[in-house]
């Protein structure tokens, strides 16, 4: 079974599967777009919570925030699940699939074979399309790469089913219904005006704008603090995570 699906590549990706899915259904959002309606940007320092041993530095919403914000302001439908039972996982993705419906997953990096050895590292918030199926083989729309991948039904269900924080669970989602009149300069000002109140009023000292002077202050603690002296390489080697 395959389902034609247009693979675009993007600098995100869950803006990317965002812009894909609903490009899919004939209405044409670049990533940036999807991005600024969604609400994506935002800010946060959180020294005392660790990925991969590093303190956690986001520069955007929460996971799934981008994709549901955007589908809300527009008025799309949109169907999510979570799976305990791994063989249903398998089953209900493979249903949808066979309706023709292209499904979105969340998974853990980390266990993609198609992603370069230097490029893995244990991140649980990676969402990709599917859009077929050969043999055991799923065929695979990865908004950050720049053709579609093959990935084995074992290594995608590992994959999708990843330990650690914030761990997928098995999620995968995929559009029920999209308008034919959508509202866009509404959902635009929605999404600025989303953004801003986000950064300006999120309280606590580690979120928004309060958060990056929080981050500024311990840059300029300087190098004679061991915490101090790990934040660049944090910040450069999560800013990258980002860009996905």
């Amino acid at each position: 079974m395959k389902i034609n699906f247009s693979h675009r590549q993007s600098a995100h990706c869950e803006s990317g599967v965002t812009s894909n899915l609903l490009s899919h259904y004939g209405v044409d959002i670049s990533e940036a777009m999807a991005f600024g309606i969604g609400g994506g940007l935002f800010f946060g320092y959180l020294p005392f919570l660790k990925v991969n041993k590093l303190p956690l530095t986001t520069y955007r919403c929460e996971v799934g925030g981008i994709f549901k914000g955007l589908t809300k302001r527009l008025g799309v439908d949109v169907h999510w699940q979570k799976f305990k039972d791994p063989e249903k996982a398998v089953s209900e993705l493979d249903r949808k699939l066979g309706e023709g419906v292209p499904v979105a997953c969340r998974t853990g990096a980390y266990w993609l074979p198609y992603f370069p050895p230097a490029f893995r590292f244990h991140f649980n918030m990676h969402n990709l399309v599917l859009f077929g199926k050969n043999g055991h083989d799923y065929l695979i729309s990865d908004p950050i790469f720049p053709e579609p991948v093959h990935c084995s039904e074992k290594d995608l269900l590992k994959a999708r089913f990843a330990k650690g924080p914030l761990a997928p669970k098995g999620t995968m989602y995929y559009l029920t219904r999209v308008p034919e009149q959508m509202d866009l300069s509404g959902a635009i000002v929605k999404g600025i005006k989303g953004v801003c109140r986000r950064m300006l009023k999120t309280p606590g000292r580690f979120f928004g704008i309060r958060g990056i002077r929080f981050l500024a202050t311990s840059l300029k603690s300087g190098p004679e603090n061991s915490a101090s002296a790990r934040l660049p390489c944090t910040l450069v080697r999560l800013s990258g995570c980002r860009r996905k």
